[in-house]
């Protein structure tokens, strides 16, 4: 069994709010998928380079009997999380309210129709599926049920190389902080001269929102988020002792 963390659907944006105080690092989901080991890939390359000497039938019945068997072995570990959680989505006969606190995972999973075309299969394909947190849970609740779920599967199938399970990373930004982080940053940036990207100019604000506004430009060009405003005050120099003057 593999464990790892990905981090890859992590923006700079995200990393950049983490690292300033003004997001967390959570987790949005646990990844668990069916891999092969080298040796398996090896077998499977070989058998690949036999199949022109088969029939098309007999070749056929081969990836169906190793699709079956590679999703009826990940059902099996699924079937061992659901003893132990609340898994919404996953009993087919019962469903919750995705706003219900009740649920611990949110199950997913996609079909032989749509993996495996042409088949014959139709139902679920176990071979990849995701638990996704609830988001009526605080941040310590959740990551307290993937602690749980992974000590669980470690328990059981510490020693099965097929099994990977990624821990995939998400940023929750913590709103009140942003907030108060704009407020202190707009007496900087508003109608200074500073950098976006690598434009020159100056932020101004309008009844719409905050824009860029490229020198020498006659019009409002780039629309302004809440981080779009913090990166260009955390680009400018000097921007503690600004804010020590702006608000003494």
């Amino acid at each position: 069994m593999r464990i790892w963390h990905d981090a890859s659907y992590l923006t700079d944006k995200d990393k950049l709010m983490i690292d300033r105080g003004l997001a967390r690092k959570g987790y949005h989901s646990l990844r668990f998928s069916f891999v092969y080991t080298p040796e398996e890939r090896e077998q499977n390359r070989q058998m690949s380079m036999m199949s022109h000497s088969m029939s098309p039938e007999r070749w056929h019945q081969i990836c169906v009997q190793d699709a079956v068997r590679r999703s009826d072995a990940m059902h099996q570990v699924m079937e061992e999380i659901s003893k132990q959680f609340v898994c919404d989505q996953y009993e087919k006969e019962q469903r919750l309210q995705y706003d219900d606190p009740a649920w611990e995972l949110f199950f997913w999973c996609n079909s032989f129709n749509n993996t495996f075309r042409g088949s014959g299969l139709t139902d679920r394909d176990y071979s990849y599926f995701t638990l996704t947190f609830n988001s009526q849970h605080d941040l310590d609740k959740q990551d307290e049920i993937r602690c749980k779920v992974l000590e669980l599967l470690e328990s059981k199938y510490a020693d099965w190389p097929n099994l990977d399970i990624a821990n995939q990373h998400r940023a929750f930004p913590d709103e009140p902080k942003i907030q108060a982080a704009v407020k202190a940053a707009l007496p900087i940036v508003l109608n200074y001269p500073c950098q976006y990207g690598n434009m020159t100019g100056k932020v101004v604000q309008t009844t719409g929102g905050y824009f860029f506004k490229k020198k020498y430009a006659r019009k409002y060009g780039y629309r302004l988020d809440d981080l779009d405003l913090l990166e260009i005050a955390w680009s400018m120099p000097k921007v503690e002792s600004m804010l020590e003057v702006c608000h003494p």
